[in-house]
């Protein structure tokens, strides 16, 4: 199975990966919100959820601008795309929730600015949409971390400069973790995972020139995911990052499996939820924020009846996904 296992498979299955993603991340929500996260159902769905999770979004966005870019190069292009593709429709699916929020005191006006931007999660941390900052942060990067990379495509090189940026961010981490621990718990969530945005990058690089994975590749993985494994116990900042290797280990076994079942309904299925997937981040997000303020001020408190709520809410979001993407595809096609 190893020999049938190359990069070009994150490309082929791009979209049933995000698919994954976008329902792992569904899923632990759920869990967290249902109030069954020890629960059998959530141990036996668990693994699953995590085969992508957000780790994998990330992964798969740089994947992706690596394939964008190459072909392209042009940064302002660049930069106006990635506008249009994930902070307009991010702002304009979060405008009617922040509006009625500062309309009803709930929040001032300075935070419904930050909020609007993406950047309330750097000044006060996570309010469910770190992924969004993160991200916003991250494209703002790829310019030059694309440059830094790849200045020269010998693969030693190559690998030498990623490795670079990688720990640049784990160390980053670590300073904060040790002296600004406030700031680390709040950007934890986001700070730590960005290491795969720039390892999606590699991967790219090394499908685009047709590689395959080999025994070292997978040798190396799990070397990594045991040294992770082992030092999570030393400090918390390690959780993060065995996370991230096991996903690694993960996303090209689940290329795998879908490769062997070549079951096209499943395929449809979980492109199907790729293809809405930042719709449904946001929405789940700013949905259920907005029902468990709701259900509060009916004095029907969220933890009352908490699964029927949670079905309600993504029955909600499945149902609104499509129109609202479709609405911002037609006005991003006028302004561009």
């Amino acid at each position: 199975m190893i020999s049938k296992c190359n990069f070009a498979m994150f490309s082929k299955y791009r979209g049933e990966l995000m698919g994954i993603a976008i329902l792992g991340v569904c899923l632990l929500h759920a869990f967290k919100w249902a109030g069954i996260g020890e629960s059998l159902i959530a141990h036996a769905v668990g693994p699953f959820a995590r085969i992508a999770f957000t780790e994998g979004f990330l992964f798969l966005s740089g994947f992706g601008l690596y394939y964008s870019f190459s072909k392209k190069g042009d940064l302002r292009k660049f930069y106006i795309k990635r506008v249009n593709r994930v902070l307009l429709p991010y702002m304009i699916m979060g405008l009617p929730f922040f509006l009625l929020s500062l309309i009803t005191g709930g929040i001032s006006v300075s935070t419904f600015l930050l909020k609007i931007t993406s950047l309330y999660f750097w000044f006060f941390g996570n309010d469910g949409m770190w992924y969004i900052s993160m991200s916003v942060v991250l494209y703002l990067l790829f310019p030059f971390a694309y440059k830094f990379m790849f200045a020269q495509q010998k693969e030693i090189g190559v690998v030498t400069r990623t490795l670079i940026i990688i720990m640049t961010c784990v160390s980053a981490c670590f300073a904060f973790y040790n002296f600004a621990p406030h700031y680390y718990n709040m950007l934890e969530i986001g700070i730590t995972k960005a290491p795969m945005f720039f390892i999606g990058m590699l991967v790219a690089w090394y499908s685009c020139l047709g590689r395959s994975m080999t025994w070292k590749h997978i040798i190396g993985g799990g070397i990594l995911l045991s040294i992770t494994f082992l030092l999570k116990k030393q400090s918390d900042v390690f959780i993060t990052y065995y996370e991230m290797a096991y996903r690694l280990l993960m996303m090209p076994l689940a290329c795998l499996v879908i490769e062997y079942l070549k079951t096209k309904r499943l395929n449809v299925f979980l492109q199907w939820f790729g293809r809405y997937s930042l719709e449904i981040y946001v929405l789940q997000m700013l949905v259920i924020g907005l029902a468990q303020k709701v259900l509060t001020v009916m004095g029907c408190p969220f933890s009352l009846i908490p699964m029927l709520h949670t079905l309600l809410t993504f029955a909600i979001v499945i149902g609104f996904c499509v129109p609202i993407h479709n609405g911002i595809e037609k006005l991003i096609k006028r302004i561009e």
